[in-house]
C-alpha cells in the first residue's frame, strides 16, 4: 500500500482487486474528503462510504444499536 498526504486528506492506494485500485480517503472535519470523493467518482469511479455504512448499521431499531441499548 502507498499512503500519499494530500494537505490534511491521507490517501491509501492499493491495488488488490484485478489492476483496480482501492483507494481509502482519510482526514479530518472540512479537510477536503468529500471534494477528492466528488472528483474521483466524476472520473467513473465506484465508492464505498463506510462511514455511512456505520451510521446506518447502528441505526434505530438495527440489531448493533439494540446491543448498545443492553450495554448502556
Amino acid at each position: 500500500m502507498v499512503v500519499l498526504p494530500i494537505g490534511a486528506v491521507g490517501l491509501g492506494i492499493s491495488c488488490h482487486f484485478g489492476g483496480l485500485f482501492v483507494i481509502g480517503v482519510t482526514g479530518g472535519i472540512a479537510t477536503g474528503k468529500s471534494s477528492l470523493v466528488s472528483l474521483l467518482q466524476a472520473k467513473g469511479s465506484g465508492v464505498v462510504d463506510a462511514d455511512r455504512l456505520g451510521h446506518e448499521a447502528y441505526s434505530v431499531g438495527t440489531p448493533a444499536y439494540e446491543k448498545i441499548l443492553e450495554v448502556c
